[in-house]
């Protein structure tokens, strides 16, 4: 049997969608216009298996999960943090869909944290170093953490973990088309605490879902689509700063401690341009508290810190994005 080795050609992409809730209210919808990124290099992985594990005594399959098919199938990857395009993400870790609204551009894009979950099809893309085609297609996938980074003197960007309930693979007869992105820079950011700038080196935002494979259905070829209850709009969202040790922070520690934070917390990427051209990320952080704080106090000059806080009101999160896209994303096809 002749071998193909498969070795990455010019082409990577991935792509991903949200897919209109089915009857019940779960997977099974209708999918909307599927986006596609490229993604960092090395920073699109998957992991496709037998969800299929031996009793350690008898080495007996575990006969539920024979039963039932199920096959282990989740992933990550990483895409530069850009004006436009990146609300389908958002939409999916919230839970609720992006609503987009104005005359003219730039047309304002918003997501709030919903009861969820809202389901997506991902797809990876790749090409043989001879232009042969491949793509896999992951339904009814949930978006299990969202981190979006910025780091001094680099893009920021975005990295989503995902699971999906089953995949299928094919040969594709095109490229897909990726979209134009309108990256932010990290001169563009700005992060307010307590309605103070907070000078900082970089944080980490993430929004995390947890889930695995035996959750929700996942993992298994003919569970049901699962019903959630309560939790309102909670995710798990915690933002860790690097910055350096000052009286703000001090003040966040002491006589604040243990309650939100007041007035405005945010973290705003704007292009700096007027009218049309205007573009702009706002994150606005919900009941805000500190958790801890790192500090490294044997050094000399500035005292770094490592600020960990975690937003807790009932919606964490609110995205709200400007940009030239009219409709809400993604689309429908």
């Amino acid at each position: 049997m002749a071998r193909g080795v498969w070795s990455l050609g010019d082409a990577t992409a991935v792509g991903i969608t949200t897919v209109i809730p089915g009857s019940t209210g779960g997977w099974g919808g209708t999918a909307n216009t599927l986006r596609y990124f490229s993604p960092y290099e090395g920073n699109a992985t998957g992991h496709w298996g037998q969800s299929q594990e031996h009793d350690p005594a008898t080495m007996d399959p575990d006969p539920l999960k024979v039963t039932t098919g199920g096959s282990v199938c989740n992933g990550s990857f990483r895409i530069p943090l850009s004006y436009s395009y990146d609300e389908g993400i958002m939409a999916l870790i919230a839970g609720a869909v992006d609503v987009a609204a104005g005359a003219g551009a730039p047309y304002t894009h918003t997501i709030t944290p919903a009861r969820g979950p809202l389901y997506a099809n991902i797809v990876y893309y790749w090409e043989k170093y001879t232009g042969a085609r491949l793509q896999r297609l992951m339904t009814n996938a949930l978006i299990t953490k969202v981190s979006i980074v910025q780091e001094l003197e680099k893009t920021p960007y975005i990295e989503v973990n995902w699971y999906a309930q089953k995949w299928t693979e094919s040969t594709p007869g095109a490229a897909p088309t990726l979209v134009t992105l309108e990256y932010a820079d990290w001169l563009h950011n700005v992060l307010t605490l307590g309605n103070e700038t907070f000078v900082h080196k970089g944080f980490t935002l993430d929004i995390d879902w947890p889930a695995d494979e035996g959750d929700y259905g996942i993992g298994s070829t003919d569970d049901p689509a699962p019903t959630f209850v309560g939790r309102g709009g909670q995710r798990i969202t915690t933002l860790s700063v690097n910055g350096a040790l000052d009286d703000d922070i001090l003040g966040y520690l002491g006589s604040t401690a243990g309650t939100a934070l007041s007035a405005s917390n945010t973290i705003v990427w704007n292009n700096g341009l007027s009218t049309t051209a205007e573009r702009e990320i706002l994150i606005t952080l919900t009941g805000l508290k500190v958790k801890d704080a790192d500090v490294e106090m044997a050094k000399r000059g500035r005292l770094p810190v490592t600020l960990t806080m975690l937003a807790c009101g009932a919606a964490p999160f609110l995205w709200v994005s400007q940009n030239a896209l009219a409709v809400a994303e993604p689309p429908a096809v």
